[in-house]
């Protein structure tokens, strides 16, 4: 069977790829993730958030001894016959410019709370999640850091007393075994 060939749409607010398989909406400009569509479900991402942060580049870069954030050159790929796409970035740093700091570079794509509620991190990390209204105040008690919350009055029975911290969710690149 012949496959669709991957398709680049340009309108006045929106790129979309599109290789029939997936639909990746990014705004134009900014080149923020705004939906992705795939497999019948209109939009994977969270669409109770503004669309400015449903999926996006998170570079935090800075001089040396400073601190501060910049931008960089995103860049999206999609192929024939995926049902995913990839994503990296180009750094320029002219010769002029100052040495700098890149302690942080992530992508983040917020799922919808609807159909989202299992989450594997690895082989041995896997779990139904609390939802995102747990981590509310009034649901969620903040501890330090504020990205920890004690869940004391959650929608789920099963996660009382539990902490919610979103690093548990994370991994370090040299443990993924999985590279481009």
């Amino acid at each position: 069977m012949a496959s669709q060939a991957v398709q680049l749409r340009i309108e006045d607010n929106l790129v979309i790829m599109d290789n029939g398989i997936l639909q990746v909406y990014l705004s134009n400009p900014g080149g923020l993730v705004t939906r992705i569509q795939y497999n019948g479900i209109d939009n994977l991402l969270e669409v109770l958030s503004g669309s400015e942060h449903r999926g996006y580049w998170d570079v935090v870069w800075s001089e040396a001894g400073s601190t501060g954030t910049a931008g960089t050159f995103e860049r999206y790929v999609m192929l024939r016959n995926s049902s995913g796409f990839y994503s990296y970035a180009i750094f320029e740093h002219l010769a002029e410019w100052p040495a700098f700091n890149i302690p942080q570079i992530r992508i983040v794509y917020k799922l919808r709370k609807d159909n989202f509620h299992y989450m594997a991190v690895s082989d041995d990390r896997q779990r139904f999640m609390p939802l995102p209204d747990d981590r509310l105040p009034g649901r969620g008690k903040e501890l330090v850091p504020p990205e920890a919350v004690l869940l004391v009055n959650q929608v789920e029975p099963e996660f009382k007393g539990e902490v919610d911290d979103n690093y548990q969710y994370s991994s370090e690149n040299k443990d993924l075994m999985v590279h481009g």
